[in-house]
């Protein structure tokens, strides 16, 4: 009995939470050139990016936003402007009164709209009609 008790006690404890917040066709934190075309645009695939706070004791150590995760995956696109195709997660976890994480997770792909990407770590993207 003591056994099970325990078990579910470590269970509770150790209980974490992931979930798919949002998908967006097109993200960004700033403002966009409108005069730049998406089509003529370079595109560096699968970006990454994230913000993350720790909870110590019962004290969080500051804020999470989603847009610091857009703009921290923009930035580690070396010159993306938006991201496409990106997927938004939220992921926490908690041991009581001992230490915790919460973060802000942005995945997709970003798309240079100027000259300013990394030659090595783009492809270039055009977009084409198809005829019917």
């Amino acid at each position: 009995m003591k056994n099970k008790i325990f078990m579910i006690i470590c269970a509770i404890a150790l209980a974490a939470c992931s979930s798919r917040v949002q998908t967006f066709t097109a993200i960004s934190t700033d403002n966009i050139n409108p005069s730049k075309s998406i089509e003529s645009g370079t595109v560096i695939k699968n970006v990454r990016g994230q913000d993350k706070e720790r909870i110590i004791f019962i004290f969080p150590t500051g804020t999470t936003l989603p847009n610091e995760a857009v703009r921290d995956a923009l930035k580690n696109s070396d010159g993306g402007d938006i991201l496409v195709n990106a997927k938004m997660y939220r992921y926490s976890w908690y041991i009581p009164f001992i230490y915790g994480e919460y973060k802000w997770v942005v995945e997709g792909d970003a798309v240079a709209l100027g000259a300013k990407a990394i030659p090595d770590k783009v492809a270039v993207w055009r977009l084409t009609s198809v005829s019917k």
